[in-house]
């Protein structure tokens, strides 16, 4: 038990990833409008509009800015891109490793042996989570961890991938382009839609655009246009 001994050092501590997640969502309980902002911008809808429709695009209007301004207090893509691809390809790495020696029978006896004081929960040895006690009881733990890194490597490679960190470091677009995205899918949820950037029979503006640009400024994120336009077509080819 020496081997375990010395490896127990090494352990890190797990960290509270339930903390932020649960602060985050107390903060979003509230409305980042404030009531007469709200009334202000409820008067812009169009009559057209079932009272059911107002209800869910104005809730849906407050998650995204509530995520904009989450977002400007958040890393830039470009970090979080570079970190999300670290794990991705320590993940992959890993998954190498474990795969040369994963045909041989020494090794799987090896891990199925050292395993059985984790299930019996000798003095000394870490508790393993219950999935992996789970495993570790079928003699499938070998396949359990390459599962488990496997998925690792997935979800943190996809979320790279997911990543558009503007090239020229300008957080300010960024912004722009989320809130512009948030907004045309309140628009989706409300309507079953997308919004239009005119109402072509009419000859004017659609109504969504002078929503936008009546957004409190307090935010300090002002999507334009192009911007907007930019963002539903982008949300049209993922549908």
């Amino acid at each position: 038990m020496k081997g375990w001994a010395m490896a127990t050092k090494r352990l890190f501590i797990r960290p509270d990833f339930d903390a932020h997640t649960l602060a985050q969502t107390m903060w979003l309980d509230g409305d980042w409008l404030t009531e007469s902002e709200a009334k202000d911008l409820q008067r812009l809808l169009p009559p057209s509009m079932a009272t059911e429709q107002r209800t869910v695009f104005m809730a849906a209007v407050n998650r995204a800015l509530k995520d904009c301004e989450l977002l400007q207090k958040s890393s830039p893509e470009g970090e979080q891109k570079v970190h999300l691809r670290a794990v991705a390809g320590c993940a992959g790495d890993l998954l190498q490793l474990m795969t040369a020696r994963q045909n041989q029978p020494d090794t799987r006896a090896t891990i199925r042996g050292v395993s059985a004081p984790f299930v019996v929960g000798l003095a000394g040895t870490k508790k393993l989570t219950t999935a992996s006690e789970a495993a570790a009881r079928e003699n499938e733990l070998m396949a359990h961890f390459w599962d488990t890194v496997r998925d690792i490597e997935a979800v943190f490679f996809y979320a790279a991938e997911q990543m558009k960190p503007d090239k020229q470091g300008r957080p300010k677009l960024r912004n722009e382009r989320v809130l512009a995205g948030g907004l045309a899918k309140a628009h989706f949820q409300a309507v079953g839609e997308w919004p239009a950037m005119s109402d072509r029979s009419k000859n004017k503006k659609y109504w969504f655009m002078g929503f936008i640009d009546a957004l409190p400024k307090r935010l300090g994120v002002a999507p334009g246009s192009d911007t907007v336009a930019k963002a539903i077509a982008e949300l049209e080819t993922r549908v």
